[in-house]
């Protein structure tokens, strides 16, 4: 929330100039080591590690990919509302729109493919449908 007030002297700026200007929200999801992270362990649908190596800014090494911590029902579910919350501060910031990231191996994606989401049936991000 501090910063829709920073953020409206930005969209204030490239309005006057005659322009638009979009927010783009995206979560890493496993993609995000915890080398990058605080230490933390990423999150994912599921619990399966990026199958490649990254190479690292701090060892400078390539080094394989965290396995990632698998999401709850509960915890996605806080993921979306968080999602809606910064599309709402974003727009109260004045950006004339909001981009929500689902390519590129991100969160997003992660429950949209079964190489990253294995959860059954019974789990309501199970993949099985995006309804």
């Amino acid at each position: 929330d501090e910063q829709v007030e920073g953020w409206k002297k930005t969209t204030a700026g490239v309005h006057a100039a005659g322009g638009k200007i979009f927010l783009q929200i995206w979560h890493a999801g496993r993609a995000a080591p915890a080398e990058y992270n605080g230490g933390r362990v990423p999150v994912a649908p599921s619990a399966i590690p990026i199958p490649h190596r990254f190479n690292s800014r701090i060892t400078k090494e390539l080094r394989a990919n965290d396995t990632p911590r698998a999401l709850t029902d509960d915890e996605a579910q806080a993921i979306v509302l968080e999602y809606a919350a910064a599309a709402k501060r974003a727009i109260a910031a004045g950006f004339d729109g909001v981009e929500l990231h689902g390519a590129n191996g991100y969160l997003i994606n992660q429950f949209l493919v079964p190489q990253a989401n294995q959860r059954g049936p019974e789990s309501r991000y199970s993949g099985e449908s995006i309804e």
